[in-house]
């Protein structure tokens, strides 16, 4: 692959937005399928799992200019994630100080007063009171608050998937695409290595050097002695879970960053690189055990069969059978959900 900028807060929005130059407010990959595939049954079609840090930006937390109810249902941040002890999701959880039977009590004023009203319903009304149903559904029933329980999975699973961020995190996306999530998005912080200390969740900012992380090229909390093996195990455990399941075929699995890394070192390491770099597919579809494309023999450009962040899109969106031409904005006639084109052979 390849885009034009090296840096985190654009690169970051190239990549989730799959386009070069994407608008200020232009919508990531999750909120783009909430719109036009949402869930069919009562969960959140978007999910977050893993908070980001400054070099990410805000836009993550949004739907972009498709407004805020395409926006992900963020769970976890920092140590406060599902591999923590104790850990309990209290996204569902009524206010404080709200019992079960106060909130249904409200409930039944809200519609009673409605119904007294005696006004003719407009569409907008219509929909936000569907909207309000399903809140008081999310909160009150027992099947989405289920999904989000990993206490229910057997700890040598959990185990096989690795006790820390990102092996719980992959777990509970499982979970979630088990009970009707269209898209779940993982940021892959692997926790903090035994005597170390935690500075940010960024872990893949590595430049080999720089002071503020640490030896890049070492075992501490961001190392890629500590870091790749906990990739590897969460990662593999995703892949052959899912296909013990039966769930491989028909859900795409995508793993990726903004950018590669210089491929020669200098004093600060490996700096950032967006002239070549890679990404892995899995499942929906994908033809496994397919390389597509070359770097140089130095690995600092794209030697054959270059992808760019509208082609990668557009690939994401057809593995997940939705049509590229589908339009974004309300007018129906403008903002196509992708102007790239899907990667020839790499889907079945």
């Amino acid at each position: 692959m390849r885009q034009p900028s090296a840096d985190h807060l654009a690169g970051m929005h190239i990549c989730l937005s799959g386009r070069s130059n994407p608008s200020e407010n232009a919508p990531y990959f999750g909120s783009i399928v909430s719109r036009l595939r949402p869930a069919t049954k009562n969960i959140p079609p978007y999910v977050w799992l893993q908070n980001m840090e400054y070099d990410a930006g805000p836009r993550f937390q949004s739907g972009g200019f498709l407004g805020q109810a395409h926006a992900p249902l963020r769970v976890g941040t920092y140590e406060d994630n599902p591999s923590a002890p104790g850990f309990r999701f209290t996204a569902f959880d009524p206010p404080t100080g709200v019992s079960a039977a106060q909130l249904a009590g409200r409930r039944r004023l809200v519609t009673t007063l409605e119904n007294a009203a005696l006004l003719t319903k407009t569409t907008t009304e219509d929909s936000t009171r569907r909207l309000r149903e399903r809140a008081f559904d999310l909160v009150t029933g027992p099947e989405a608050r289920q999904a989000f329980d990993l206490g229910r999975e057997p700890l040598a699973v959990r185990e096989r998937y690795g006790w820390h961020p990102l092996g719980q995190n992959l777990l509970l996306a499982r979970r979630l695409i088990e009970a009707g999530v269209r898209l779940v998005s993982i940021h892959a912080w692997t926790g903090v290595a035994p005597g170390t200390r935690r500075i940010t969740v960024n872990v893949w900012d590595g430049h080999g050097g720089i002071d503020y992380i640490g030896n890049t090229f070492g075992t501490g909390t961001y190392g890629l002695g500590f870091i790749l093996p906990r990739l590897d195990q969460a990662v593999s455990a995703l892949l052959e879970d899912l296909g013990q399941r039966g769930l491989l075929g028909e859900t795409l699995v995508a793993m990726l960053g903004e950018f590669g890394r210089t491929p020669t070192i200098s004093r600060q390491g490996r700096d950032h690189w967006p002239h070549c770099y890679s990404a892995m597919l899995a499942g929906g579809g994908v033809c496994g055990g397919k390389v597509h494309g070359a770097s140089d023999r130095h690995g600092a450009y794209v030697k054959d069969a270059p992808v760019s962040p509208e082609d990668f899109g557009a690939t994401l969106l057809s593995a997940l059978g939705i049509p590229l031409e589908a339009r974004l904005a309300p007018d129906g006639f403008t903002n196509p959900a992708s102007e790239g084109r899907p990667v020839s052979g790499l889907l079945g």
